[in-house]
């Protein structure tokens, strides 16, 4: 329930990396997804293991999963405005 309620967000840097693939800017959306697995899911859901468990990992995921959608739209944003 609790990574339900991120998906949304996930969905728009998913919108965005492939977004990003098809405006032949694979190294960005490289970097977005690097971002994503090991600069947000992996710290926030070891951090969340170490303080509420198997909750805190799902919490972690939310919370990584949110920040990855803004970043995204951050990223083409900035992008859109370049070109």
């Amino acid at each position: 329930m609790l990574v339900s309620l991120s998906l949304g967000l996930r969905g728009i840097h998913q919108i965005i990396w492939t977004a990003l693939n098809v405006m032949k800017r694979p190294y960005d959306s490289l970097v977005l997804e690097l971002i994503l697995a090991f600069g947000l899911w992996v710290p926030f859901s070891l951090a969340g293991s170490h303080i509420a468990g198997i909750q805190g990992v799902y919490i972690g995921l939310s919370i990584a999963n949110c920040i990855a959608g803004v970043i995204a739209w951050i990223w083409i944003d900035r992008v859109v405005d370049k070109v």
